[in-house]
């Protein structure tokens, strides 16, 4: 047996963060998710951490006492360390160095990197569309992107690119996470759609009047929209309207070969898929009309784990 048979891998993100096992031939033995609570302190947060890299490792340290290593994805652009200047979502990590604080069972190399660039390497490798030319957006608290050019992740500058989520749609729209106005993360994400619950169920009844306003979520809302209630699924158009004017963009700009969606949101496509097909096709270059190759991540909202684990490959 292979001492080094086996990897984990960390999602951070700004609700949830996830932690897995896998073993070299890539089956997840284990995960588990808990809340970020992002309003907490840096000790708080970096204290559950190890305790979720200590419960994965325990899942096989009794077979096999060595890991070949951990991968950690999260929002923004670590360095080696795991510092980033500022991390959308979990602003009490931003400037720490999380390999210092990381207290691990098992002795072994930790790997970080940004979060939709990850996804998108996972979807390239893992996903089996035969593509080289992709986009991966992931719909969550926030809008992770990663773009894959003749099977490489697009970096810029500084390693620095791809931050799909944040281009702007409206200059006078709501404030995003990042500080700026009208991105498309702050019309399509979990942070995006309370922002618009906010505003809509004031002048209209609806079942979500029924909950606690600050814990409307997207699942929520889906759930309601699924049970007929109007305005929820008006708000899954609503969002979805917006997301197509931002993949019409991506599609005049790169013309992929296919545009996939991951995250928590991206599991009720059916919702918005209408909308969001009806404004890219109102946007998209006439040259590009034929071009409309939109699907669903078969990892779905494990995209970020597989995305960890991609950083060994």
């Amino acid at each position: 047996m292979n001492k080094k048979e086996f990897f984990i891998a960390l999602d951070m993100g700004g609700t949830n963060i996830k932690g897995a096992i896998f073993n070299k031939n890539l089956d997840l033995i284990f995960k588990k998710k808990i809340q970020t609570l992002s309003y907490r302190n840096s000790s708080e947060i970096l204290k559950d951490i190890n305790l979720l890299i200590d419960e994965c490792a325990d899942k096989v340290i009794g077979k096999n006492p060595s890991i070949a290593g951990i991968g950690i994805v999260l929002p923004g652009y670590p360095d080696k360390n795991g510092s980033v200047s500022f991390i959308p979502g979990i602003p009490a990590l931003s400037n720490i160095p999380i390999k210092k604080y990381l207290i691990k069972k098992i002795n072994t190399d930790i790997i970080f990197e940004n979060d939709g660039n990850a996804s998108a390497y996972a979807e390239y490798m893992f996903g089996n569309n035969k593509f080289k030319n992709i986009i991966v957006l992931t719909l969550g608290t926030g809008v992770g992107s990663g773009v894959i050019i003749d099977g490489k992740i697009l970096k810029g500058k500084n390693k620095i690119s791809g931050e799909l989520g944040h281009i702007t749609l409206n200059e006078n729209g709501p404030k995003c996470l990042c500080g700026k106005r009208g991105c498309l993360e702050s019309y399509f994400s979990a942070y995006g759609m309370n922002i618009y619950v906010k505003r809509i169920i004031k002048k209209n009844y609806s079942s979500l009047n029924n909950y606690n306003i600050n814990d409307i979520n997207p699942l929520i809302i889906a759930t309601e929209a699924k049970k007929g209630d109007k305005i929820a699924k008006y708000i899954y158009e609503y969002s979805g309207k917006w997301l197509g004017l931002g993949i019409s963009i991506f599609i005049n700009i790169f013309n992929p070969e296919k545009i996939i969606l991951a995250g928590g949101i991206a599991k009720d496509f059916e919702l918005f898929k209408e909308t969001m097909i009806n404004e890219i096709k109102k946007n998209i270059h006439i040259q590009y009309s034929n071009n409309i190759n939109i699907g669903v991540s078969k990892y779905c909202n494990d995209l970020g784990l597989y995305g960890a684990l991609s950083l060994f490959f």
